[in-house]
């Protein structure tokens, strides 16, 4: 016994105003489903589809709506590679549509890992500094390798960072006994990511300079 197939009238195509690379379809006046521009042109409006055609489309479709996706995530503020992974892989697309994405978006410098590294690392420097064990840990959670990790701190100056912060507070502890001041010191570059050698270099360079 033959299966019924059930065609469907498309009565509208509308693109959409969020996004001018897709397209709503709109089947017997109300809408059914969302596809990219392209492969909208295999249809038309007082076309019939089947169930078998829509769900053609929207497979075919799937690569570009992960790509469209990645797009949008990433068009307001940088991501790392890991992080525009997991959100398409969030949003319940398959891994090798996930790879395909990435790889076009790569393409496109819109992920760039070691670009990303180095901005970061810059930002901390003219915002927020920090040590490099606290910026080396707050890019392995967004991501990043060691490799690009290690590249991007060649050139800090983990010392300068950590002295200019310093000089910025000690007119807070300057009246305090040297012992305090010390500790002050340590403990704010600690809490910071410091190593102990430059905390200890550091401190010995602002109390030598007050003394």
């Amino acid at each position: 016994m033959n299966r019924k197939v059930t065609s469907h009238l498309i009565t509208s195509i509308k693109v959409q105003k969020k996004n001018k690379n897709r397209v709503s379809i709109f089947i017997n006046e109300k809408y059914s489903f969302s596809i990219d521009a392209i492969s909208a042109m295999k249809i038309k409006t007082g076309m019939e589809i089947t169930d078998e055609i829509i769900a053609d489309l929207q497979r075919e479709d799937l690569p570009r709506k992960a790509y469209s996706e990645g797009l949008y995530y990433l068009s307001f503020r940088s991501r790392t590679y890991s992080e525009a992974d997991k959100h398409l892989k969030d949003k319940g697309y398959d891994d090798s549509i996930v790879e395909e994405a990435l790889k076009k978006l790569i393409d496109i410098n819109f992920i760039d890992d070691e670009n990303y590294a180095r901005q970061f690392l810059e930002s901390k420097i003219r915002v927020n500094p920090k040590g490099a064990l606290s910026i080396k840990y707050e890019l392995k959670q967004k991501g990043i390798s060691e490799d690009i990790i290690e590249k991007a701190l060649l050139d800090y100056d983990e010392y300068e960072a950590a002295f200019s912060l310093i000089k910025k507070k000690y007119y807070k502890w300057e009246k305090l006994p040297i012992d305090k001041v010390k500790n002050k010191i340590y403990t704010f570059l600690s809490s910071r990511g410091f190593t102990y050698d430059i905390t200890k270099d550091v401190t010995e360079t602002i109390v030598s300079n007050s003394s």
